[in-house]
């Protein structure tokens, strides 16, 4: 039993020191609830972004339950047809999101040291900027989950919520909710491009 424990720890630890890096490629919706009320979730569809909703997040693994993420995010309110601050928006307003902070994992609640880590749990929390009209700084936090399809790429999800620094008297670029999807891809150690 003792061995096992040991075996067991020796494979995690070799484990995350073979893939330290992951990049994740994805889409973002962005959900504008016109101020610092966030209980209106999916309250109108108008009020979320979903066009050019590119994402990229690169993520560097400290230890087994710490990482650094950084992360861009691009999306578009539509002239006409989305709503930002309970007002349609009038001439397209393209959405650009620029974070940095820190993800904890709670993977062993979920993975018994016998078993793959095939899932992830875990909170994010980062600050950074965000445009609409103006750049503003804002601090996030959210929650997370990665499924991983193979031990090197995994489905990741992610909830977050911005708040914006003295959103007042700044229009559009208010407190709002940014849901994630995308494919996380692990990179190994002695990966080379060229």
């Amino acid at each position: 039993m003792y061995c096992q424990k040991i075996n067991n720890d020796w494979a995690r630890r070799s484990y995350l020191e073979e893939y330290k890096f992951s990049v994740t490629i994805g889409v973002n919706v962005i959900d504008n609830t016109g101020g610092r009320d966030f209980l209106g979730l999916f309250k109108k569809s108008k009020q979320m972004a979903f066009s050019s909703p590119y994402l990229v997040m690169l993520k560097y693994n400290l230890n087994e339950s710490t990482s650094i993420t950084s992360d861009f995010s691009f999306n578009k309110f539509i002239a006409n047809e989305d709503v930002i601050d309970s007002k349609t928006v009038l001439v397209n307003k393209s959405y650009f999101s620029s974070n940095v902070g820190l993800i904890y994992n709670f993977d062993n609640i979920f993975n018994s040291p016998q078993k793959n880590n095939w899932f992830q749990l875990y909170v994010i929390g980062t600050i950074g900027v965000l445009k609409i009209e103006n750049l503003v700084p804002s601090y996030n936090f959210g929650l997370g989950s990665t499924v991983w399809i193979t031990p090197s790429i995994g489905v990741n999800f992610i909830f977050n919520n911005k708040f914006v620094f003295k959103s007042q008297g700044v229009r559009r670029e208010t407190n709002h909710f940014q849901y994630l999807v995308g494919l996380e891809f692990r990179i190994p150690k002695n990966f080379r491009i060229f």
